[in-house]
Protein backbone atom coordinates (compact mmCIF):
# COMPACT_ATOMS: atom_id res chain seq x y z
CA UNK A 1 0.00 0.00 0.00
CA UNK A 2 1.09 3.57 -0.56
CA UNK A 3 0.59 4.38 3.11
CA UNK A 4 3.24 1.82 3.98
CA UNK A 5 5.74 3.68 1.81
CA UNK A 6 5.39 6.96 3.70
CA UNK A 7 7.90 5.97 6.38
CA UNK A 8 10.48 4.99 3.79
CA UNK A 9 9.96 8.09 1.68
CA UNK A 10 10.67 10.40 4.60
CA UNK A 11 14.15 8.86 4.77
CA UNK A 12 14.92 9.93 1.19
CA UNK A 13 16.64 13.08 0.02
CA UNK A 14 15.86 14.01 -3.57
CA UNK A 15 17.57 16.54 -5.81
CA UNK A 16 16.98 17.59 -9.39
CA UNK A 17 19.94 16.81 -11.59
CA UNK A 18 19.02 18.35 -14.92
CA UNK A 19 15.96 19.93 -16.51
CA UNK A 20 15.41 19.68 -20.24
CA UNK A 21 12.96 21.69 -22.31
CA UNK A 22 10.29 20.01 -24.41
CA UNK A 23 10.74 20.31 -28.16
CA UNK A 24 8.57 19.14 -31.04
CA UNK A 25 9.70 16.30 -33.32
CA UNK A 26 8.19 16.47 -36.80
CA UNK A 27 8.50 14.38 -39.95
CA UNK A 28 10.98 16.19 -42.24
CA UNK A 29 8.27 16.89 -44.85
CA UNK A 30 5.78 18.30 -42.34
CA UNK A 31 4.10 21.64 -43.15
CA UNK A 32 5.74 23.23 -40.07
CA UNK A 33 9.23 21.77 -40.56
CA UNK A 34 10.50 24.98 -42.19
CA UNK A 35 9.77 27.11 -39.12
CA UNK A 36 12.48 27.59 -36.49
CA UNK A 37 10.02 27.95 -33.61
CA UNK A 38 6.53 26.52 -33.49
CA UNK A 39 3.56 27.57 -31.39
CA UNK A 40 1.89 24.72 -29.54
CA UNK A 41 -1.43 26.09 -30.84
CA UNK A 42 -0.36 25.28 -34.40
CA UNK A 43 -0.28 21.60 -33.36
CA UNK A 44 -3.96 21.53 -32.34
CA UNK A 45 -5.06 19.47 -35.37
CA UNK A 46 -2.06 17.14 -35.42
CA UNK A 47 -1.87 13.48 -34.54
CA UNK A 48 0.45 12.94 -31.57
CA UNK A 49 2.78 10.05 -30.85
CA UNK A 50 3.09 9.77 -27.07
CA UNK A 51 4.62 7.74 -24.31
CA UNK A 52 1.89 5.59 -22.69
CA UNK A 53 0.64 6.98 -19.41
CA UNK A 54 0.93 3.65 -17.59
CA UNK A 55 4.63 3.49 -18.38
CA UNK A 56 5.68 7.12 -18.22
CA UNK A 57 3.16 8.82 -15.98
CA UNK A 58 5.23 11.92 -15.21
CA UNK A 59 6.31 12.69 -18.79
CA UNK A 60 2.93 11.81 -20.29
CA UNK A 61 1.06 14.03 -17.83
CA UNK A 62 3.59 16.86 -18.19
CA UNK A 63 3.03 16.89 -21.97
CA UNK A 64 -0.76 16.64 -21.72
CA UNK A 65 -0.96 19.40 -19.05
CA UNK A 66 1.28 21.65 -21.15
CA UNK A 67 -0.90 21.16 -24.22
CA UNK A 68 -4.15 21.65 -22.31
CA UNK A 69 -2.82 24.83 -20.66
CA UNK A 70 -2.53 26.30 -24.16
CA UNK A 71 -5.94 25.11 -25.35
CA UNK A 72 -4.64 22.08 -27.26
CA UNK A 73 -6.04 18.61 -26.62
CA UNK A 74 -3.51 16.10 -27.93
CA UNK A 75 -5.07 13.65 -30.36
CA UNK A 76 -3.05 10.52 -29.62
CA UNK A 77 -2.65 8.43 -32.78
CA UNK A 78 -0.07 5.99 -31.44
CA UNK A 79 1.82 5.24 -28.25
CA UNK A 80 5.36 3.91 -27.89
CA UNK A 81 7.26 3.15 -24.72
CA UNK A 82 10.78 4.10 -25.83
CA UNK A 83 12.02 7.43 -27.18
CA UNK A 84 13.59 5.86 -30.26
CA UNK A 85 10.27 4.12 -31.03
CA UNK A 86 8.35 7.40 -30.63
CA UNK A 87 10.78 9.10 -33.01
CA UNK A 88 10.60 6.16 -35.44
CA UNK A 89 6.84 6.64 -35.65
CA UNK A 90 7.36 10.36 -36.23
CA UNK A 91 9.85 9.50 -39.00
CA UNK A 92 7.23 7.23 -40.58
CA UNK A 93 4.73 10.11 -40.63
CA UNK A 94 2.35 8.67 -38.01
CA UNK A 95 2.31 11.95 -36.10
CA UNK A 96 4.32 14.55 -34.23
CA UNK A 97 5.76 14.24 -30.72
CA UNK A 98 6.75 16.46 -27.84
CA UNK A 99 10.00 15.06 -26.47
CA UNK A 100 12.81 16.18 -24.14
CA UNK A 101 15.42 18.28 -25.97
CA UNK A 102 18.04 15.58 -25.40
CA UNK A 103 16.11 13.35 -27.85
CA UNK A 104 17.35 15.44 -30.77
CA UNK A 105 20.77 13.87 -30.31
CA UNK A 106 19.44 10.50 -31.50
CA UNK A 107 19.88 11.62 -35.11
CA UNK A 108 16.98 9.76 -36.72
CA UNK A 109 16.54 10.36 -40.44
CA UNK A 110 13.41 12.12 -41.65
CA UNK A 111 12.84 13.80 -38.26
CA UNK A 112 13.37 17.50 -37.56
CA UNK A 113 13.31 19.08 -34.12
CA UNK A 114 11.96 22.54 -33.40
CA UNK A 115 11.71 24.62 -30.27
CA UNK A 116 8.34 25.79 -29.13
CA UNK A 117 7.51 29.49 -28.86
CA UNK A 118 5.89 28.97 -25.50
CA UNK A 119 7.94 28.37 -22.39
CA UNK A 120 7.76 24.66 -21.66
CA UNK A 121 7.87 22.99 -18.28
CA UNK A 122 11.23 21.29 -17.76
CA UNK A 123 11.50 17.53 -17.96
CA UNK A 124 13.37 16.87 -14.72
CA UNK A 125 15.79 14.06 -14.00
CA UNK A 126 16.31 13.56 -10.28
CA UNK A 127 18.50 11.52 -7.98
CA UNK A 128 17.49 10.10 -4.59
CA UNK A 129 19.59 8.85 -1.71
CA UNK A 130 19.09 7.96 1.94
CA UNK A 131 18.91 11.21 3.92
CA UNK A 132 21.92 11.70 6.18
CA UNK A 133 23.97 8.95 4.52
CA UNK A 134 27.61 10.03 4.86
CA UNK A 135 28.98 7.05 2.95
CA UNK A 136 31.92 7.90 0.68
CA UNK A 137 30.24 5.79 -2.02
CA UNK A 138 27.10 7.96 -1.91
CA UNK A 139 29.24 11.11 -1.87
CA UNK A 140 31.23 9.91 -4.90
CA UNK A 141 28.06 8.93 -6.74
CA UNK A 142 26.40 12.32 -6.14
CA UNK A 143 29.58 14.13 -7.17
CA UNK A 144 29.68 12.10 -10.40
CA UNK A 145 26.00 12.77 -11.09
CA UNK A 146 26.45 16.51 -10.50
CA UNK A 147 29.52 16.60 -12.78
CA UNK A 148 27.69 14.62 -15.48
CA UNK A 149 24.73 17.00 -15.30
CA UNK A 150 27.01 20.00 -15.88
CA UNK A 151 28.60 18.26 -18.88
CA UNK A 152 25.19 17.33 -20.29
CA UNK A 153 23.87 20.86 -19.87
CA UNK A 154 26.94 22.30 -21.60
CA UNK A 155 26.61 19.83 -24.49
CA UNK A 156 22.91 20.57 -24.95
CA UNK A 157 23.23 24.32 -24.64
CA UNK A 158 19.90 26.04 -24.21
CA UNK A 159 17.91 22.81 -24.01
CA UNK A 160 19.15 21.79 -20.57
CA UNK A 161 20.04 23.37 -17.28
CA UNK A 162 22.08 21.59 -14.65
CA UNK A 163 20.78 21.89 -11.15
CA UNK A 164 23.13 23.96 -9.07
CA UNK A 165 21.46 23.54 -5.72
CA UNK A 166 23.09 21.98 -2.74
CA UNK A 167 20.37 19.34 -2.90
CA UNK A 168 22.27 17.42 -5.57
CA UNK A 169 25.70 17.94 -4.10
CA UNK A 170 27.46 15.15 -2.28
CA UNK A 171 26.99 15.07 1.48
CA UNK A 172 30.09 15.98 3.45
CA UNK A 173 31.78 13.17 5.32
CA UNK A 174 32.09 13.49 9.04
CA UNK A 175 35.65 13.39 10.18
CA UNK A 176 36.82 12.35 13.61
CA UNK A 177 38.13 15.10 15.87
CA UNK A 178 41.91 15.14 16.01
Amino acid sequence: SLLGLAGYLSDLAVGNVVGRALIVALPAGHRLAGQQRISIKSLADEDFVMFPRWQGLVLHDLIVRFCLSHGVTPRIAQEASQTHAVLGLVSAGIGIALVPASSARMGLVNVVYRRLRERTPPVQTAVAWRRGDRSPVVAAFLKTVHHGARLMAAAQGEGAKAAGSAATRAPRRRTAAR
